[in-house]
């Protein structure tokens, strides 16, 4: 499980990152326990996609959707 995290202007990037890859969709957890240890939110852009592994980060995205919505794709992260 080797993921490097390039720390961008703005946001954490993870190029490594294919939730479609054999060993993460065999066991994913252990990934998401050091993606909440290190680098709780990230971009990946072989997803184009923001992910965010904490259930309390999760939760303030999702009562606040005019601030996280598809829509907002220039926002930094907070």
């Amino acid at each position: 499980m080797s993921h490097t995290v390039q720390q961008g202007a703005d946001h954490p990037v993870n190029q490594d990152f294919d939730p479609l890859d054999s060993k993460y969709l065999a066991d994913p957890y252990p990934y998401f326990a050091k993606f909440r240890r290190e680098t709780p939110i990230f971009y990946a852009p072989k997803i184009d996609f923001l992910v965010v592994s904490r259930y309390e980060n999760i939760l303030n995205i999702v009562k606040d959707p005019e601030t996280f919505s598809r829509g907002c794709r220039s926002c930094s992260i907070r």
